[in-house]
């Protein structure tokens, strides 16, 4: 699960329960398959490809079902050396397109967050301000915005900030809960995936079935 290709597109970071469990990196065709961690979730690649930032604690899509912090780990993709940003709690890290910051989501004191720090654990930044939940960043190819999910509103929605927190922006309005998002490579464009209410539907049917 949680598969991340490469910069490069050279290779794909992903989560898997084999062999005890851990991150591993294969060819991007699914090749060459090994194991750098024994630990972590949601890896994101550095820009240069040479390291992984992951979550101690796993997060699939409702951010009221965690149960226990979460710390950061850096991993060297060649070595498997790894070190910790000492943070409260982070989960869902990504990493700047320019390698000066990494964007993640906190629980830390009940409150749902977007926070940023740089790679070496300093300057943490809380970026948004406690509107509802906010949760499931993801860089603007430039690395100037960051799109998010948000529930300040009667549905999750999709926003856009830049990265000091400012100008925050809905982008999607009652589409269901929105979330997962995701930029084109020319920062024009945002896909994401919605999940609307389930649907019950009248059919009919002769007697005999």
């Amino acid at each position: 699960t949680q598969p991340a290709f490469s910069p490069d597109g050279e290779f794909i970071a992903f989560r898997s329960e084999r062999d005890g469990g851990g991150i591993f990196i294969m060819g991007a065709t699914g090749e060459s398959v090994r194991r750098v961690s024994d630990a972590g979730y949601n890896p994101a690649w550095s820009p240069n490809g040479q390291q992984l930032v992951v979550g101690s604690e796993s997060f699939v899509d409702n951010p009221n079902a965690r149960y226990a912090n979460s710390t950061l780990w850096i991993i060297d993709v060649k070595t498997g050396n790894r070190s910790e940003i000492a943070v409260h709690d982070a989960v869902q890290p990504q990493w700047s397109p320019h390698n000066q910051r990494i964007a993640y989501w906190s629980a830390q004191s009940g409150e749902k967050d977007v926070w940023t720090i740089r790679p070496d654990g300093s300057n943490p930044l809380l970026v948004t301000d406690h509107s509802g939940m906010n949760w499931s960043p993801a860089w603007s190819p430039d690395g100037t915005k960051i799109a998010f999910t948000s529930a300040r509103s009667d549905n999750a929605d999709i926003y856009v900030m830049n990265v000091d927190g400012s100008e925050q922006m809905r982008l999607t309005h009652a589409a269901g809960n929105a979330g997962d998002a995701s930029w084109s490579p020319d920062g024009t464009r945002i896909a994401f995936a919605a999940v609307e209410a389930e649907n019950s539907d009248i059919y009919i049917i002769n007697l005999d079935g």
